[in-house]
């Protein structure tokens, strides 16, 4: 049922993609919304804010579709933020109470028309399919805590900000660590991808330091920002998914001992209080699934509101666009790939290869091959062979080609957010003493090794990701550091940046110091799975510049599975294995491997690694990291 569902969802998107969406592009902003009076401000915002509701009122009665109702939200969405933008300063001269509270006021009333009009796109492509996917309706619990703000202020009994901060001095330091989740560092610009999906990233790549080669220490989320915050590997930190965080403080201890102000500012479902990512935060803000749009405003009241009592700011700003499903908002949507149709989703078609190809081979023969081990140059094959598994179903490569348009989309919308938030840093007269740096907690699939999205592999694809520190004041000297870095280093190089001490021992170093002679970088996922046995399987990996280890074990019993090796220089798409021929670097790589799991491994008592709760698991199912 499932299957066919998805089937007769895709045939009808690509058929038509909506006329309200399609006439939409064709609304013309509403004039005489330039009002900067704060009285008059106000009352027009609260007037669009009742129009929105009222949009979205009709939508859940029944009484409008899901296309005039993402028509009359874009119109709504535009004006409201044509109003916030005459409200804004154009330089950063200070501005009255009354005005400040009026902006303040407009962004969460913007971001409201924004999420909401968000989801009813997704009613509008997704039709049936909606309510299998927890980006549309989780992004409502987001809204739902914005209206109640915006309810109290309109019955007066929030207060709103002060005047608007005045501008950085001598002794500011204003930290901002930006992660775009599911990042490939080869979709990047300053990394050499040929689209313009980066501009903002790549300005500050081309004025800052930009990391060539960094590992991540996990395919997946939890695991890999854990590394980021406590600058340990995952064998020591234990955010490996079946067990609680280990270490109950990290690194954001040390900044706010420093005298920071530390906030956070997380769209991911996993990343959150009850996972103990809130630890050394003064504030954490948890919008599970928004746009950067939303997430990014958050994180400009929180910087605001800390900058009033704080010169020094630290905030992890955690933006998940380019997650799957990618689905950017229009214009980004048809940015590369020219149309609006939704061909595919990602999930369906890696649930497809886990769950439909092994069986395929009874009927047919020429499908009787294992999808993880074999066939990997040959991707028309088993697309071909999964286009068997059920009636109607019709996939190509132009599949896959539409998710990797779809998810540049994705990145292009990030970065023009991260472009405006600059923009809004220059503007108030901070950036000189901002430390701005961009990096992700894991790549993404996209059929490589015949698999898509993250989390089972330890591929390139999934774990080489962007790293680059800018600084304003020409504090840091453009360059590009070489060689192979870690995403533990991240952390070890903020606190030399900011002249800190780390008070307790770390596996990451700073990048500013001198770079090992044979640098290793080591990562490894807690949820592999081997398809054609439909086992569980644990993964662990080595890697120098040039060789690549990855070792499989099985996920119940421990015992090793398979090895693989992969010569980097000579393949860097690591689809040539080559350990039969390289038997001594392959008992060189074993034993590092080895050496580092002992020398870094610390087992978590009872007490401190408690099994996962049903929130915990469900949370992790919706990302597909449990089945």
């Amino acid at each position: 049922m499932r299957r066919s569902a998805t089937v007769r969802c895709r045939r009808r998107r690509a058929r038509c993609a909506g006329l309200g969406l399609l006439l939409s592009s064709l609304v013309a902003p509403s004039p005489g919304l330039a009002a900067t009076d704060p009285a008059l401000a106000t009352a027009r915002l609260w007037s669009g804010f009742d129009r929105v509701m009222a949009t979205w009122a009709g939508f859940e009665s029944g009484d409008a579709s899901a296309a005039d109702t993402t028509l009359a939200l874009r119109r709504q969405h535009r004006e409201l933020r044509q109003l916030v933008g005459a409200l804004e300063p154009a330089d950063a001269t200070p501005i009255g109470a009354a005005r400040a509270e009026a902006l303040d006021l407009g962004r969460a009333i913007a971001s409201v028309a924004y999420i909401l009009l968000t989801v009813g796109e997704f009613h509008e492509l997704m039709g049936p399919q909606t309510n299998q996917i927890g980006e549309a309706t989780d992004q409502l619990l987001s809204a739902k805590r914005l209206i109640e703000e915006i309810g109290a202020r309109r019955a007066g009994r929030a207060a709103g900000l002060s005047g608007r901060p005045l501008a950085a001095d001598a002794d500011s330091e204003y930290v901002f660590v930006l992660l775009i989740d599911t990042l490939r560092a080869d979709h990047v610009g300053a990394y050499g991808y040929p689209r313009p999906t980066t501009p903002n990233i790549d300005r500050l790549a081309r004025q800052g330091v930009l990391v060539e080669r960094v590992t991540s220490q996990s395919s997946l989320t939890n695991t890999s920002v854990a590394s980021l915050l406590t600058g340990l590997y995952p064998t020591s930190h234990r955010m490996v998914g079946k067990k609680s965080w280990l270490w109950r403080k990290n690194l954001v201890d040390e900044l706010r001992r420093g005298g920071y102000a530390t906030g956070a500012v997380s769209a991911n479902p996993i990343i959150t209080r009850a996972e103990h990512f809130d630890h050394g935060f003064d504030s954490f803000e948890e919008l599970a699934w928004c746009r950067s749009a939303v997430v990014l405003e958050e994180t400009r009241r929180w910087f605001d509101r800390a900058r009033e009592t704080s010169r020094r700011v630290f905030t992890y700003v955690h933006l998940m666009d380019p997650h799957d499903i990618y689905f950017p908002p229009s214009p980004y949507l048809e940015k590369f790939s020219g149309a609006r149709a939704f061909r595919a989703a990602a999930y369906w078609i890696d649930w497809m290869i886990e769950n439909e190809f092994p069986a395929l081979a009874a009927e047919h023969p020429e499908c009787a091959f294992d999808p993880g081990r074999e066939k990997w140059g040959e991707p028309e094959l088993v697309l071909a062979c999964l286009s068997k598994a059920g009636e109607g179903i019709d996939l190509s490569l132009a599949d896959i080609e539409n998710l990797i348009d779809r998810y540049d989309g994705e990145i292009a919308y990030a970065d023009a957010q991260i472009g405006r938030f600059v923009e809004y840093l220059e503007r108030i007269g901070v950036l000189p003493r901002s430390t701005i740096v961009v990096v992700s907690d894991h790549g993404e699939a996209f059929f490589e090794h015949n698999r898509l999205r993250h989390g089972r592999e330890l591929y390139q694809t999934q774990v080489r990701v962007p790293l680059i520190v800018w600084r304003g004041g020409g504090r840091l000297a453009p360059r590009r550091v070489t060689g192979s870095r870690q995403v533990v280093d991240v952390m070890p190089s903020l606190f030399e940046m900011l002249g800190l001490r780390l008070r307790e021992e770390v596996h990451g170093r700073s990048l500013f110091g001198d770079a090992p002679s044979d640098p290793r970088a080591y990562s490894m996922s807690w949820n592999g799975r081997e398809l054609a046995q439909r086992k569980h399987v644990e993964l662990s990996a080595v890697a120098s510049d040039s060789w690549k280890y990855i070792e499989v074990l099985d996920g119940t019993e421990g015992s090793r599975i398979r090895e693989e090796l992969y010569d980097l220089q000579a393949d860097p798409k690591e689809v040539r294995e080559v350990s039969a021929r390289r038997p001594r670097k392959l008992e060189q790589f074993r034993g590092e491997l080895a050496q580092w799991r002992e020398n870094t491994s610390v087992s978590a008592s009872p007490e401190i690694g408690a099994p996962i709760s049903d929130g915990q698991r469900e949370r992790l199912r919706a990302l597909g990291y449990v089945d």
